[in-house]
C-alpha cells in the first residue's frame, strides 16, 4: 500500500489531488491510502481518512510514503526507514517546509520536490533510497513527542 499523508495542520490538496490522478491512470502498483487532514478534496482513486490519532501503524503496513514536508513526518519516515518522498508544502509560512527539505537532503540525501508536477518523476528515486530504521535525535524526539501530544 501507499500511504500519501497531508499532516493535519495545513490543507493541501494539490498533493492529494495529484496523488489521486496518477493513482487513477494506473501509475501505482499498489493501492493508495489518502490522508487528508484539513483539506476539502476527496480522492476517487483508494481510500482516505481525515485524520487518526497515529499514522505509525498505517507507515509500518506501507511500503512507500509520499508526504509533506513537515518536521514531524519527514523525521519520523527517517527514524522508520521507511522509503518516502517528500513534497514541500508551499502554503507553510515562509516556505519553512522547501528551506527544511532542502537542508536533509545536503546532509541526508532524502528525495524532495518542491513541484507538484515532479512526483511521478521522483518516485522511483525515492523508493530505492536505501533507509535504515535509525533512532532520531533527542531534539527530534522531542519535536516528535510535542506534536504527537498535540490533539488532532
Amino acid at each position: 500500500m501507499i500511504l500519501v499523508t497531508v499532516g493535519t495542520t495545513i490543507p493541501f490538496d494539490d498533493l492529494i489531488r495529484e496523488t489521486d490522478r496518477l493513482a487513477g491512470e494506473g501509475f501505482f502498483a499498489e493501492p493508495v491510502l489518502f490522508q487528508t487532514g484539513t483539506g476539502t478534496y476527496q480522492p476517487v482513486n483508494g481510500e482516505f481518512f481525515p485524520f487518526r490519532k497515529s499514522l505509525d501503524e498505517t507507515i509500518a503496513e506501507a511500503s512507500f510514503v509520499i508526504g509533506h514536508g513537515g518536521t514531524g513526518t519527514t523525521l519520523g519516515l527517517m527514524a522508520a526507514g521507511k522509503p518516502f518522498l517528500s513534497v514541500a508544502n508551499p502554503a507553510g509560512a515562509d516556505n519553512h517546509q522547501a528551506e527544511f527539505l532542502e537542508v536533509l537532503e545536503k546532509k541526508c540525501g532524502i528525495v524532495w520536490t518542491a513541484d507538484i508536477g515532479r512526483i511521478a518523476a521522483l518516485c522511483d528515486r525515492a523508493r530505492a533510497k536505501p533507509y535504515k530504521p535509525l533512532a532520531a535525535p533527542k531534539l527530534a524526539n522531542a519535536i516528535l513527542a510535542f506534536i504527537e501530544s498535540r490533539p488532532a
